[in-house]
């Protein structure tokens, strides 16, 4: 049933020919330079998507502070419309009472000095406000030059629009 018998000794392989060798050789050659060249290719356009991806957090850490900065303004402006509207309702009330509160003149006095502190806290809000939106309007300026674009879209009141393909997020500086 089962021989027993050696197997056949194995003949070694026959080398290909010299010519299917060189056929061999240049075939892995051309591979090669055509390998060497993606990577190149590669390369070179993944440059421009690693540029993007450096500056993108700054950017996004300069539009976060210039948010912030106008978050600030609008409190102050939004307390000093409370503050002024509080002395208004004083001063009516103390017209239709003869003679003088103290209590309501402190108070009066108080929120006059508050609104003095605001307006001046608004003040410096507003300017360092604009000292942002001028340091975002020169980085958006040096994005465009460095990304090549050459003309920057303006809207009619003469503010840069610059937009930035970065989560759907559109900016107007």
């Amino acid at each position: 049933m089962l021989s027993h018998d050696p197997p056949p000794p194995s003949t070694p392989p026959h080398p290909p020919p010299p010519t299917q060798i060189a056929h061999i050789t240049q075939a892995s050659l051309r591979l090669s330079r055509l390998n060497r060249s993606a990577v190149a290719q590669e390369a070179s356009a993944l440059t421009v998507l690693h540029d993007h991806l450096g500056l993108t957090p700054s950017i996004l850490r300069a539009l976060a502070e210039r948010e912030e900065q106008l978050l600030t303004v609008t409190s102050l402006q939004e307390d000093l419309e409370r503050k002024k509207q509080g002395v208004h309702v004083l001063e009516e009330d103390a017209k239709q009472v003869f003679g003088g509160d103290k209590g309501r003149t402190r108070k009066l006095q108080t929120l006059q000095n508050d609104i003095a502190a605001l307006e001046a806290a608004l003040v410096s809000g507003e300017a360092e406000y604009e000292k942002v939106k001028q340091r975002n309007k020169e980085v958006c300026i040096c994005c465009v030059c460095f990304w090549g674009l050459d003309d920057l879209i303006t809207d009619g009141g003469g503010s840069v629009v610059f937009f930035f393909f970065l989560s759907s997020m559109c900016v107007c500086l």
